[in-house]
């Protein structure tokens, strides 16, 4: 492992959530049932917990919001259902999803990666896709440092 050390990162960063919740405005459901009026739909209820540099199962029954939550910590979800300072990275407050976005990632369950790829190659795949701004030579280095720690 000594020759690898200098891939890992150096800094880390501690997410927290606070009573993280999620809901989707009652416009995207206004369709289903015209003419009455509809309050916003929770998603998801209010989580918390505070991890770095762990590995961190998510598990429950279909429906309980695994999902929702990787896509909320990703910051993959609608800027109008995210509530400011529910997220905070080393203690700051993230205000954004865009702000997750920039330093998370995940994997859908779906198999929508390519087959035959191996998992380097798919690691390398969505480098080149995620990290506009880096090198050829840095990408391979956050990619090196992923198959190590996982």
């Amino acid at each position: 492992m000594e020759e690898h050390s200098s891939l890992i990162p150096t800094h880390t960063l501690l997410m927290t959530l606070k009573d993280l919740s999620y809901s989707l405005p009652s416009s995207k459901f206004g369709h289903l049932l015209p003419g009455r009026r509809l309050n916003a739909a929770g998603i998801l209820k209010p989580v918390s917990f505070a991890r770095s540099a762990q590995l961190l199962a998510v598990v429950g029954p279909s429906g309980a919001g695994k999902s929702t939550l990787l896509r909320v910590i990703s910051g993959k979800v609608l800027r109008s259902g995210f509530v400011a300072g529910s997220v905070s990275l080393n203690g700051a407050p993230v205000r954004s999803p865009g702000q997750l976005r920039r330093l998370c990632g995940f994997f859908t369950q779906e198999d929508n990666l390519l087959p035959l790829l191996t998992i380097r190659e798919t690691l390398m795949f969505s480098a080149k896709f995620r990290l506009n701004d880096a090198g050829h030579r840095e990408k391979e280095q956050r990619v090196n440092c992923l198959m190590l720690v996982g």
